[in-house]
């Protein structure tokens, strides 16, 4: 009996030890500007959160185990992971400051020929509103796009419902490009962040769209699009309209989660989400 009240206060003792508050503010290392929307959380787990627009974050943490590592990351720079219990013990009674150092690109040769531009619209087109697919909590989604033209990438557009639930004032996503690996997300190619900002009367049974010509998105091999999604204020879960044909939906919960393929909530039925991309190739 004494055995098992001592396993008992030991068990209760390791949950709560394991259940932290971790705080801080994420700069620029040359600037010391704060990076908005930089993406904090457990590697390959569920947990995370974004820092705000002052780059000041603030993630509960439930449950971890001492194998797992949180990373810092934001496209444009270096990301950045600790051992956690390393974190915790060095963070462990004040505010913590991170710093990202931009990455450096190469720039690459540019070759212009002469040949006439075609137009064209690549994803998944047509998506119905019956088919919903949540953005609830931190998540991740997207879809995989099968392609061997060197494109240029021109204009996103994607459908939304709200399903008769309060629309927000307003909600922030962040559009990515991925290379793939095994099938599922690998490295984001972008050099910079691209925000999508929705306003109230955007969200209910509307096809949005927003132009990124002026990001320069060049691509020749088969890639993954998604929209992270970043805050939100006030309403209910945002659902991207979606289909049961097409290309791949992926998803990931969590800003440093595992990549899945994306289904329904309940049952075998794989969806696929609304998201279109205007392209040009020769």
């Amino acid at each position: 009996m004494r055995y098992f009240i001592f396993s008992l206060i030991l068990a209760l003792s390791s949950s709560f030890l394991l259940s932290q508050t971790i705080k801080g503010v994420v700069l620029d290392k040359q600037t010391g500007a704060p990076i908005k929307y930089t993406s904090v959380g457990i590697v390959n787990k569920p947990y995370g959160t974004y820092c705000n627009i002052d780059g000041t974050y603030k993630l509960e943490l439930p449950d971890f185990s001492e194998t797992d590592s949180i990373r810092f990351s934001c496209v444009g720079y270096k990301p950045v992971s600790f051992d956690i219990n390393d974190y915790l013990k060095k963070r462990k009674f004040s505010q913590d400051t991170i710093y990202l150092r931009e990455k450096a690109y190469e720039i690459k040769e540019v070759v212009v020929h002469g040949g006439k531009r075609k137009n064209k619209i690549i994803g998944n087109k047509n998506a119905i509103c019956m088919f919903k697919i949540g953005t609830l909590e931190d998540r991740e989604t997207g879809i995989i796009i099968r392609n061997d033209k060197h494109l240029s990438l021109k204009k996103v557009s994607f459908k939304i419902s709200m399903a008769g639930y309060a629309e927000p004032d307003s909600a922030v996503f962040r559009f990515n490009i991925y290379s793939l690996k095994d099938g599922l997300p690998h490295k984001n190619i972008l050099k910079e962040p691209i925000y999508f900002h929705l306003k109230k009367g955007q969200f209910d049974n509307n096809k949005i769209h927003f132009d990124i010509s002026n990001h320069n998105i060049q691509i020749s091999h088969d890639f993954a699009a998604t929209f992270e999604y970043i805050k939100q204020y006030g309403g209910s879960r945002i659902y991207f309209c979606g289909k049961i044909s097409g290309c791949k939906g992926i998803y990931k919960k969590g800003p440093q989660g595992k990549w899945k393929e994306q289904k329904a909530d309940s049952g075998p039925l794989k969806l696929k989400q609304s998201l279109e991309i205007l392209v040009t190739y020769e």
